[in-house]
């Protein structure tokens, strides 16, 4: 059966950095799936040197965005019943863009603007003058979100280079026409030549076991992330880690310890339509048994995630047979 690669269309946007915090960023969210996690992975400093970027008119990589209200027009127009839901939910939570590609600009935008860093420490040139940033001490923008405007009552940061960022210029790319499997494809796409890890791309597919075991991950997290149990390394946690154990889990679950689990096998689980897609609710509602189970336990005498796995083993197998007491 061969494929076909429908075109999609777009607009390409330029606005100020002032009228995006004003009228996109309010109205704009991210679809967890086209998130590599729920945190962004961006250090503070990370942060201060993006806002440097943009003051300097050096951070020129395009925000992509979809157009929810046009993309629903344009499912309605196909009589695609699917995604005429899918952006119909974003339209009745008041949610006008979807974020496919700049959530963590996006995110470190509304820390800066809200004081939570600064840009960095250095000397500025702005129009011919020369100011002096000290981290700390004159490096911050506070904007007044309920008034629209800076409040230069609280800023420290020199007026000059506020306005510097206030009026760079953000480059949007929005998708108008485009259905939610190929919004899938576009995040896949733009991350081609980064390094995303096979969970985050199975985070972006859009079967329900994507949804479930992507939920049961952020539902969970406390657990599995304690400062007591340290099961996961940073950068698992923030490399959907988790989600790729859990989905070991479900593999178990329905196919048994002795099937082998592999990118090939994961990948077939999340496909649409898969057996495991269609009978996911059975896993998630043992997962929360177990967790519940778990959950009451001495999580410190649980020496490493291995063992969390092997309980998980066992558990099954006693559900299974009928002989627990859970």
């Amino acid at each position: 059966m061969s494929v076909i690669f429908r075109q999609v269309k777009s607009d390409t946007v330029e606005v100020s950095m002032l009228n995006f915090i004003r009228t996109i960023e309010p109205n704009q969210a991210a679809d967890k799936a086209f998130q590599a996690n729920i945190f962004t992975r961006w250090k503070p400093e990370q942060g201060s040197s993006y806002m440097t970027s943009t003051v300097r008119n050096m951070a020129p990589s395009k925000f992509i965005f979809c157009d929810i209200k046009k993309c629903y027009e344009s499912a309605i127009e196909r009589e695609s019943k699917v995604d005429e839901e899918y952006f119909k939910r974003w339209l009745d939570d008041g949610v006008t863009f979807l974020n496919l590609d700049s959530n963590n600009r996006t995110i470190n935008i509304v820390g800066f603007i809200d004081g939570s860093f600064g840009v960095e420490e250095g000397t500025y040139e702005i129009d011919g003058n020369i100011f002096k940033i000290k981290k700390d001490l004159n490096d911050k923008l506070y904007f007044d979100r309920d008034k629209n405007e800076v409040n230069y009552t609280k800023t420290t940061l020199p007026k000059a280079i506020v306005s510097a960022f206030l009026e760079a210029k953000v480059s949007l790319e929005v998708y108008t026409d485009t259905t939610r499997e190929e919004l899938s494809e576009i995040f896949t796409r733009i991350n081609d030549g980064k390094p995303l890890n096979e969970p985050e791309k199975r985070n972006a597919r859009t079967s329900e076991t994507a949804n479930v075991i992507r939920n049961l991950s952020e539902q969970y997290g406390d657990i599995f992330f304690s400062p007591y149990t340290k099961w996961f390394s940073e950068d698992q946690k923030n490399r959907r880690g988790l989600d790729d154990f859990i989905a070991g889990m479900c593999h178990v679950f329905f196919e048994g310890i002795d099937a082998t689990i592999s990118p090939a096998s994961l990948n077939n689980m999340y496909r649409v339509g898969s057996e495991v897609d269609q009978n996911i609710s059975l896993f998630k509602k043992r997962f929360n048994q177990f967790m519940n189970w778990v959950s009451k336990g001495d999580l410190n005498a649980i020496p490493n995630r291995n063992s969390i796995f092997d309980l998980w083993i066992i558990f099954i197998d006693l559900k299974n047979d009928k002989k627990d007491k859970f």
